[in-house]
């Protein structure tokens, strides 16, 4: 039962407390890259005072439309296309991948959704 949704698993992992989609990483390093760029974005968004932004409801309409549908920009905060905003998050970590030497890897991990596609479209 799909209840209409892109994708549903998602959705219903998240009933459990400490569940979450595990990523896929081809190596280790690869896995020590993406973390690297991530902590050292947020670390400096802290530094800044940014409380970081609700994701509930975010979660839920990814789950609903997959990327077909609309997210909110986190830069414009306004509805726009999914398939859009998958380079957002690279605008998002800035210069850190660069800096640590992961930009081809975060580029390459960021643009795998979007010529997968979500489960129920394939």
């Amino acid at each position: 039962m799909t209840r209409g949704y892109a994708g549903w698993r998602h959705t219903m992992w998240q009933r459990w407390p400490v569940s979450g989609p595990p990523p896929y990483f081809s190596s280790y390093d690869a896995y020590e890259q993406h973390l690297t760029a991530l902590t050292v974005t947020a670390l400096r968004a802290v530094e800044r005072g940014d409380p970081g932004p609700e994701l509930s409801a975010e979660l839920l309409r990814a789950a609903r439309d997959g990327l077909r549908g609309e997210r909110t920009d986190p830069r414009t905060g306004r509805l726009s296309p999914a398939d859009g905003l998958v380079p957002s998050p690279l605008h998002h970590i800035g210069p850190a991948p660069e800096e640590t030497g992961d930009r081809e890897t975060v580029v390459a991990l960021l643009r795998r959704p979007a010529a997968r596609g979500a489960a129920r479209a394939r």
